[in-house]
């Protein structure tokens, strides 16, 4: 009976007679040779200059990118067109080039970095360029042999980048979880707890570790358990009440989602949760601070007269008037904000060589509103310079029809010249 069997060649495998195995094994000068039983030898260099059957194998229909350089001048030797594919070159340019054209300048060295690393495993990540100047992240594998008396590279090449961009999705989404305030469990397809993001511990009183494993119905009360047996591709939002470490049933809004495996069956569901706060539940911070309370009072005025009093030519500020000193300082700090302002806008005016309509009406807003301040301090001002001139304000009674009368009086006198009247 003649038994067969598969012999994988550099990723490729074809069934064989066992009665005419070949078999690969290494040579002197780092040489791979493929042997069959007749005792045919083919070096990496042969296959490469007779491209016959084993050529396509290894290097036209290997289903990754191959290209071969030679070591001592980067220069490529061969390549296929998996690899043309995936840099965007024609076969004649890629032949035309080096292994340098492939790296970014500050990133040459690392051809030499990888040289020394261990042969027959891919190695990576590594940044390629490719012809529009886009930059792809590869895996390389590499295997030493001779070629014309010079040492080369066998190199098999995966682009690795669209894993990459997933891994990083991946944490990215591992590190929303870990730090959401929402609670996160995910399930196998049997609703067995597989992981729970941190904020479960804080809602709930569990530790990972106890949930971890263990069935995720355990939590619901009986009405809520149906629920969470449930299994669909497509979002299933529900109210359930789940149990604490203590025992305490708390109502929580979920939205669940199953997730397909390769096979397209069902093989994890994720549970988002959000606890429902009800008022009674809600706690009330009460601050207390010490304020002081201000009463207006109202008192009515018949007369208000001012009154200068005496004091050898300086003047006292009665009992609870205003402080002209005190004045100045508030009068400083409102203008100190205002100059800055009224600065930039000055500034921004003259960076603008041809204001708007709008920006020259803002403008002349701002200096306007300026002014009106200015004008209102000034006011103020004046006020307090009234109170500290006079003293206590004092309240008269009068008769305005007496006044009047007297004013009538007066103004019927004979002008004397050189009498003053009054």
């Amino acid at each position: 009976m003649i038994l067969k069997t598969t012999l994988a060649v550099i990723g490729i495998a074809r069934p064989i007679n066992t009665s005419e195995m070949v078999s690969i094994r290494p040579e002197s000068q780092n040489n791979l040779i493929f042997t069959d039983g007749n005792n045919f030898s083919l070096t990496l260099e042969s296959i490469l200059k007779t491209k016959n059957k084993m050529y396509e194998f290894i290097v036209s229909k290997n289903p990754d990118a191959v290209f071969i350089y030679d070591l001592e001048t980067f220069k490529f030797l061969d390549v296929n067109a998996i690899a043309l594919n995936l840099y965007g070159y024609s076969r004649q340019e890629f032949l035309q080039m080096d292994l340098t054209d492939l790296y970014l300048p500050d990133e040459i060295q690392t051809i030499a970095d990888s040289a020394k690393h261990e042969e027959g495993k891919f190695l990576g990540p590594f940044n390629h360029r490719k012809k529009d100047g886009s930059l792809i992240q590869v895996e390389i594998y590499r295997i030493s042999f001779n070629y014309e008396g010079s040492e080369a590279h066998f190199n098999i090449i995966r682009d690795i980048t669209s894993l990459l961009e997933k891994e990083e999705q991946l944490q990215m989404m591992r590190t929303v979880f870990e730090y959401s305030q929402d609670i996160l469990i995910v399930t196998d397809n049997t609703g067995f707890i597989s992981y729970v993001n941190p904020v479960v511990e804080k809602y709930l009183g569990y530790k990972r570790t106890e949930l971890l494993n263990n069935s995720i119905v355990q939590l619901a009360n009986e009405n809520s358990r149906n629920d969470f047996i449930k299994k669909s591709l497509t979002p299933n939002h529900f109210i359930a009440r789940i149990k604490n470490h203590s025992g305490k049933e708390i109502e929580t809004e979920f939205t669940s989602i199953s997730f397909a495996g390769v096979d397209g069956a069902i093989s994890q569901i994720a549970y988002i949760g959000k606890l429902i706060s009800h008022e009674s539940d809600a706690k009330v911070t009460v601050v207390e601070k010490e304020v002081e309370k201000i009463v207006y009072v109202d008192k009515p005025v018949d007369k208000i007269v001012y009154v200068e009093k005496k004091s050898h030519g300086n003047h006292e500020i009665r009992p609870g008037g205003i402080d002209p000193g005190q004045l100045s300082f508030i009068f400083h700090e409102i203008l100190t904000p205002i100059n800055v302002i009224v600065g930039f806008i000055a500034e921004l005016k003259d960076t603008i060589e041809v204001p708007t309509e709008d920006q020259a009406e803002a403008i002349s807003i701002i200096d306007e509103n300026r002014k009106k301040l200015l004008y209102t301090m000034d006011s103020i001002s004046e006020y307090a310079q009234i109170e500290q001139h006079f003293g206590d304000i004092q309240k008269q009674k009068f008769s305005l029809d007496l006044l009047l009368e007297k004013v009538l009086r007066r103004s019927k006198r004979p002008i004397i010249p050189g009498r003053k009247h009054l």
